[in-house]
């Protein structure tokens, strides 16, 4: 019985320790916390993590956004004072902040870091209305400040119903992510169209004409058969020389004349950087045989010359015949009939008649 109360005990005093311990370890990391919260900030660290591609937010527009306009000194604040996650959503309430992270260290610096958002597209809405978007469908105002350089897309309409004005915006991001894909498109086109009936057109850098791209349905068909008309046509021809090119048909363009048209000076137009692309890409040119035997069949056939009568030993074994010295009696040209005859030589003299 002593042996087992004597074990009771110590387990008793086991556990009371441990209890002891405990509590203590949570007062002292209660009062560190509660000492911690009374201290103040050190230094303010904010940075803008894409400021090299996109100007719209700059740091001093941040630390105004944060503070400046909630009347609110950092370095005066104590830390228990911050409240990070309210400090992240009053970051992105700006239209041209895609996220934030805010965060205080051991050292008690107060680290402020934002992503801006990157237009994608410049809309012209027939309204009047202008604006960025971007890759998710976000409206972003301009900046009296900050012009960014995006494909510019003109005729958008203005819908007042959010999914449809969201399905036209998809499908323009679609448009523009497929063209500025493809270097030669990317540098090409200088505006893209939205028609009042909805579909695409296509405004190049070169020449006077549109590229009718109709719907999204196909898009790299159409233009991958586009280029080849551009490759193989255009770029031999003129880029002059078509008023409208059609390419919402399967695996072709239908092309509307310029009248009047006058062929360019340089058809090659092989000064341009950007047009060199489309000789050295290897594509199968399969427009040229066809122009060339249309060619062939547009060239009037000559009729065999008459063969002569007899063939010299010098015509019979040449392989290449020359052109024949045709003789006396076929080269010179036939005597008229009131013409005097030449006398023979021989003739005799008539005698002179007396005066």
């Amino acid at each position: 019985m002593a042996a087992q109360r004597s074990i009771s005990v110590r387990k008793v005093l086991r556990f009371l320790l441990t209890v002891a311990s405990v509590v203590g370890l949570v007062v002292a990391v209660s009062s560190a916390a509660r000492r911690q919260e009374k201290q103040h900030l050190q230094a303010l660290d904010v940075r803008i993590t894409n400021s090299d591609a996109v100007g719209f937010v700059g740091e001093k527009d941040l630390k105004e956004l944060l503070f400046t306009r909630r009347h609110i000194q950092p370095t005066a604040l104590a830390l228990g004072d911050m409240d990070v996650r309210r400090m992240e959503s009053i970051a992105v309430s700006n239209p041209w902040i895609e996220s934030a992270q805010v965060y205080i260290d051991h050292q008690r610096v107060l680290h402020v870091q934002a992503t801006q958002r990157v237009p994608f597209v410049r809309i012209f809405e027939n309204s009047g209305d202008s604006y960025y978007l971007d890759t998710a469908l976000k409206q972003l105002p301009l900046s009296s400040d900050y012009v960014h350089y995006a494909p510019v897309v003109t005729g958008v309409p203005h819908m007042l119903d959010s999914s449809a004005k969201k399905a036209i915006q998809a499908q323009i991001v679609y448009v523009v992510d497929k063209l500025s894909a493809d270097p030669f498109w990317k540098q090409g086109v200088e505006e893209i169209v939205v028609r009042p009936d909805g579909e695409f057109e296509l405004i190049p850098v070169l020449g006077n004409h549109r590229a009718l791209l109709g719907d999204t349905s196909a898009l790299d068909t159409k233009l991958r058969t586009l280029f080849l008309f551009y490759r193989n046509v255009l770029n031999r021809i003129g880029w002059d020389r078509y008023t409208l090119l059609d390419a919402r048909y399967n695996g072709q363009v239908v092309a509307s004349p310029a009248l009047p048209w006058k062929p360019p000076v340089d058809r090659a137009l092989s000064n341009m950087n950007w047009v060199k692309t489309i000789v050295k890409e290897d594509i199968p040119d399969t427009l040229t045989p066809i122009l060339k035997a249309r060619e062939a069949a547009r060239q009037p056939v000559l009729p065999p010359a008459a063969k002569p009568a007899q063939k010299t030993a010098a015509t019979a074994s040449a392989k290449t015949p020359s052109v024949k010295p045709k003789t006396a009696a076929t080269s010179q040209p036939p005597k008229s009939n009131s013409a005097p005859a030449r006398k023979p030589a021989n003739a005799p003299k008539q005698a002179a008649k007396p005066r």
